[in-house]
């Protein structure tokens, strides 16, 4: 099994890139530009809004002695407050990479999108290159396939954080009733799941089994091991798989909360019809590509469909698949372009958060009034 060859040409050649080029060159980078922000009113513009403020409990000196200072001494107290019925417009600018070095998880976010950019280049130009040699497909090993484990793993990692943070600190005890309940809940739902023959569910668990089998032992075969035989169980996989699904789900149990928010939320906040629709497209996709791996559902019904204007074709297995595969990398282009304006609806919410503000009745304290414009790290 040759390894030393193509592949490792182009492993290197991405893995330089990525080391090198992409603190220069980032495609995080590329997904933040044009984007807006709201600048938070500054502190020297609240304070003349501080007409009618509340002084109960201060002595007439302490009065006289704020009003002399004025506002070179506001920078260092802003516990002062204002009315919240208030004229203040807020005013936008167009975010820079400099303002979100300081936001947690930033790094982990470039990071990610440049791997999986790196991942997604070596995936292709190995596609390619068994493409143009096939025979070289059974004699070396898909390098590729490392990179694409790669991304996982640092995608679920990147959950773990930001679901660990609920566990670190007495507070958030319902969230992580409700992390442990989701993922309590999708292990047991994967593991019924799985209980279904592949005539009703496509997910091929059985052939996965049989095939990482065969592979363990024409491994050992090749390698001359001596370490006795290969015992798997497919019990044993199946409930490895339905912990995995349970992990995952309880990871992705608040990432999906706040990206159903974001989607009312971007539905909310645009007047187009059609760009309501591809909003609605993209959020319900993957149930349809669900159905497509229902068999009687989908592959009962839709091969052997007579197509064409003559209807002289025929929906093959072969072309389904395709259809399927087709199906799910056009949900990934579509979720990649409706990227930047899931992070513009997000940066749009300080405004709502503003103006919703002003509705209410009473004073604010201006530090509380900055917050929700950009909240505080």
């Amino acid at each position: 099994m040759a390894v030393m060859g193509i592949q490792l040409v182009i492993t290197l050649i991405v893995a330089t890139l990525l080391h090198k080029v992409a603190q220069y060159i980032s495609p995080a980078q590329w997904t933040i530009k044009g984007l807006m922000r709201y600048k938070s009113p500054r502190t020297e513009v609240l304070w003349r809004y501080r007409t009618g403020q509340a002084q109960s409990g201060k002595k007439t000196k302490d009065r006289k002695k704020s009003q002399d200072t004025g506002p070179s001494s506001i920078l260092n107290d802003i516990t002062f407050s204002i009315p919240r019925d208030n004229d203040i417009e807020l005013q936008t600018e167009e975010i820079r990479c400099s303002d979100i070095y300081n936001i947690h998880f930033c790094d982990n976010y470039e990071w990610i999108v440049n791997l999986f950019c790196s991942a997604a280049a070596v995936y292709f130009l190995t596609q390619l290159y068994f493409l143009c040699w096939p025979e070289m497909e059974v004699q070396e090993m898909n390098l590729s396939i490392i990179w694409l484990l790669v991304v996982l793993c640092n995608a679920v990692y990147i959950f773990y954080l930001l679901n660990i943070a609920l566990f670190r600190g007495s507070e958030g005890t319902g969230e992580q009733s409700l992390m442990i309940l989701c993922g309590f809940c999708f292990f047991v739902v994967a593991m019924a799941v799985m209980l279904l023959d592949d005539g009703i569910l496509e997910l091929g668990i059985n052939q996965a089994f049989d095939n990482i089998t065969a592979k363990a032992a024409i491994f050992k075969t090749r390698t001359q091991l001596t370490t006795g035989e290969w015992h798997g169980s497919l019990t044993v996989w199946k409930v490895f798989l339905g912990i995995m699904c349970g992990l995952l789900a309880a990871f992705l149990t608040f990432p999906s909360f706040r990206l159903a928010r974001l989607h009312v939320d971007a539905i909310n906040q645009t007047d187009s019809g059609l760009l309501r629709l591809l909003y609605n497209v993209s959020f319900f996709f993957p149930l349809f590509i669900s159905i497509l791996w229902v068999k009687p559902l989908a592959r009962d019904s839709l091969v052997g469909l007579k197509m064409g204007r003559s209807l002289s074709h025929e929906l093959s297995d072969g072309l389904f698949d395709v259809i399927r595969l087709g199906a799910v990398f056009f949900f990934g282009l579509l979720r990649i372009a409706f990227l930047q304006c899931h992070l513009q609806t997000y940066l749009s919410l300080a405004q709502q958060r503003f103006y919703r503000s002003k509705r209410e009745p009473g004073r604010i304290v201006a530090l509380e009034l900055q917050s929700l414009v950009m909240p505080l790290p």
